[in-house]
């Protein structure tokens, strides 16, 4: 299990005195709060930039960054919403200017639902810490991990460090994904309840404690503090919030929402047919067969190995009977270069590999062997991407492709 505290060591030992003061504090047309923290702490980076949008009806967006430095920033697109006026939010918010903390209260009941004053701000250039007291100790969310949904609010400490998980290597162990978000509902009995994501994707560490309040501390390693405070009415409407700041997810066709056959070991198609044939005899319904890594040659992408020479067969006869055809692709490409390997050899020319520090490939290792990555945050990517799985679609029909070994 990773820890955020045998990476930073002496780093979060001991007490930090920074008491960040607030100077130049700006409003712009009620719908933003900008001012400048500054510190004596020569350990600290300052002066700090502090910019408070007030972007909708129920979303507050609070930046904390360095000025003088770009620091590297999730490269998220942000969200176009119509600024509204002032007494249609369904928040407040405040400063107080020394030590800085910011406060969030509901206008209606003036419950407050976000507070920074329990902790001081740490900014160093890797190390970042800030917190929150919360309403209640009902907090969801902060994953992936093997933890129960409700979290535990008893001085638990959840590692957002993205792992290929085997097995579950015990309680709270983290897992494929990293989503810094929770979701807070405000009393028992209650459903109002608020939402905080913090755009951030470092490796990071995040305390939930329930003495003497309830409490979340943010630790991460490097980044800038970039909150998104969604005040919903419920929790569906918090998930509403949140999915307009990330993104709604992707409208699956409907034959994926029915029964599913998957496992690894299938050694040829015959004996996928025989597992589809024994499902049908005994009335098990599935409506999708799948493929882990079996079917490839020497588990390259877009290949197909002997053993699974009649796999295009097969999959034809699924579709005759109205079943759907599902296979694995890893983005790690393998580093084959100048052997015939037209993923790698293509990928190379139009220059879509991601690069080390050097301006060299980096090398990684998949199950191929040594392998390089698909940069998709480079133009040519996509374009590169979609070409490999068109022509391989002319091989194998398949209906839908399972992404492994890329979670965020």
């Amino acid at each position: 299990m990773w820890n955020l505290r045998l990476l930073l060591g002496v780093l979060i030992i001991g007490t930090v005195h920074t008491i960040y003061k607030t100077v130049n504090v700006t409003r712009t047309d009620n719908t933003q709060i900008r001012a400048t923290l500054v510190s004596p702490d020569k350990e600290m980076i300052s002066p700090l930039s502090v910019i408070i949008s007030l972007e909708s009806e129920a979303r507050v967006r609070i930046k904390i960054l360095d000025p003088n430095n770009k620091r590297y920033e999730v490269p998220y697109p942000d969200t176009d919403e119509k600024i509204i006026s002032n007494t249609e939010r369904r928040y407040k918010v405040s400063i107080t200017e020394s030590p800085f903390s910011v406060q969030i209260h509901r206008s209606d009941d003036k419950s407050l639902i976000f507070d920074t004053s329990s902790q001081e701000l740490v900014f160093q250039n890797q190390f970042l810490k800030i917190g929150t007291t919360l309403p209640s100790t009902i907090l969801y969310g902060i994953g992936e991990d093997s933890a129960p949904l409700l979290r535990d609010m008893d001085n638990k400490i959840h590692s957002l460090w993205t792992q290929g998980a085997y097995y579950l290597q015990g309680q709270g162990a983290n897992l494929y994904g990293s989503h810094p978000f929770y979701l807070n509902i405000e009393s028992a009995g209650s459903s109002r309840s608020n939402g905080v994501l913090l755009m951030n994707s470092n490796a990071m560490d995040i305390l939930l404690t329930k003495t003497p309040v309830p409490s979340v501390t943010w630790k991460t390693i490097g980044g800038i503090l970039d909150f998104s405070i969604f005040v919903g009415n419920n929790p569906l409407d918090v998930v509403r919030l949140y999915t307009e700041r990330v993104g709604k997810p992707f409208l699956p066709p409907i034959w994926s929402l029915g029964f599913h056959l998957c496992r690894w070991g299938y050694n040829n198609t015959e004996y996928m047919e025989s597992v589809m044939a024994d499902m049908v005899l005994q009335g098990v319904p599935v409506d999708v067969h799948w493929n882990d890594i079996d079917h490839m040659d020497h588990y390259e992408d877009f290949t197909l190995s002997e053993r699974f020479a009649k796999l295009p067969e097969y999959v034809n006869k699924l579709h005759k009977s109205g079943k759907r055809y599902v296979m694995i692709l890893d983005p790690a490409i393998h580093a084959r270069f100048g052997q015939g390997y037209e993923p790698a050899d293509s990928g190379l020319l139009k220059d879509v590999f991601i690069k080390n520090s050097t301006g060299e490939l980096l090398i990684g290792n998949v199950w191929p062997g040594d392998t390089v990555f698909p940069d998709f945050l480079y133009p040519d990517t996509a374009d590169w991407w979609s070409d490999q799985l068109t022509k391989f679609s002319k091989t194998v029909q398949y209906d839908g492709i399972w992404i492994d070994m890329n979670e965020p």
